[in-house]
């Protein structure tokens, strides 16, 4: 992104439909607008911007170990664990350099 925030917001697909229709959709390949897609569990790993995704395990803006719920697991997809306005994660902006 434009700005070194850490993170960034996902573009993530909303599930269409009314709330009823979209909780019972395909949730790894899309979101509900109403949980502010919460619910979504697909693979995309990169920003809006196109910035990869790091490893939820490794990041320190949140203690991923708190959501056991959110979809976290281990990996670096697009996710909302705390109810923000739309999946995000966190960036390694500077990349090998840190180490």
């Amino acid at each position: 992104g434009p700005f070194n925030l850490g993170w960034d917001y996902c573009d993530i697909p909303v599930c269409g439909g009314d709330n009823a229709t979209c909780m019972e959709m395909d949730k790894t390949t899309c979101g509900c607008r109403n949980v502010n897609y919460a619910d979504y569990r697909g693979n995309n790993s990169h920003t809006a911007w196109g910035d990869s995704c790091e490893n939820w395990n490794k990041t320190k803006i949140i203690n991923a170990g708190d959501y056991p719920d959110a979809g976290l697991d281990g990996n670096n997809f697009c996710r909302n664990p705390e109810s923000s306005p739309n999946p995000w994660c966190s960036i390694d902006f500077w990349g090998d350099k840190k180490n």
